[in-house]
């Protein structure tokens, strides 16, 4: 005789059948998404292929025009005179290359030169003596951008009026520097640093350089 089934053989059953559905709506699921996915890329390469085919479009007609120019004695005078234009510009940015890097060099050697030429005067006036008046005694420093150069005291007296020159290298003198001369030369330093704060912010300080003291 046949066994009959039990409740329990039911629901196993049941549950059975609805875990192969299951697994087979996933799988199936899967499927559709991985199609979706192709349709999508050969959607995707289809306008690409689409858009460079008008490309090529416009560039074959664009071809075939300028053969039909070229083909014409016009065009091949139009074709000779660009290709004439061309080489003078490249001409013309080759001579501007060559005069911009002379320029350059003449530049970088009047900087140069610049900076050896006494381009900074400081003067300051003082009295020598006690019994003398008016500031008849003066100190004054010509100095180029590294500092070199002279200064020259001129101390007044009511008997006789003596002048001093000292050389200046860097600032620096190999004879003693009064407190005066040393201003001077320090007045001398700042004049071009002044200048520049004119024309920019005239509030901003002006830097002392260090001075060798008598």
């Amino acid at each position: 005789m046949r066994a009959m089934n039990t409740p329990t053989d039911f629901q196993m059953d049941w549950q059975s059948a609805l875990s192969a559905i299951s697994d087979t709506n996933n799988a199936l699921f899967w499927i559709a998404l991985i199609l979706l996915g192709i349709f999508l890329v050969q959607l995707i390469l289809f306008i690409i292929w689409g858009v460079q085919a008008r490309q090529i479009r416009q560039i074959r007609r664009r071809y075939r025009k300028l053969l039909s120019h070229l083909g014409s004695e016009q065009g091949g005078d139009l074709l000779h005179q660009l290709l004439t234009e061309q080489e003078s510009l490249q001409a013309q940015v080759a001579g501007l290359k060559q005069e911009l890097a002379q320029c350059t060099q003449e530049m970088a050697r009047l900087k140069q030169e610049q900076a050896q030429h006494v381009s900074r005067v400081g003067m300051i006036r003082y009295n020598a003596f006690r019994e003398t008046g008016n500031d008849l005694s003066f100190s004054v420093a010509w100095v180029n951008e590294r500092l070199d150069g002279v200064v020259i005291t001129s101390i007044y007296s009511r008997g006789e009026c003596s002048v001093y020159a000292k050389p200046l290298s860097g600032g620096q003198s190999a004879y003693p520097l009064s407190p005066e001369e040393q201003e001077a030369i320090q007045h001398a330093a700042a004049s071009k640093v002044l200048d520049q704060n004119k024309r920019t912010d005239g509030n901003k300080s002006t830097p002392e350089v260090p001075l060798s003291r008598a």
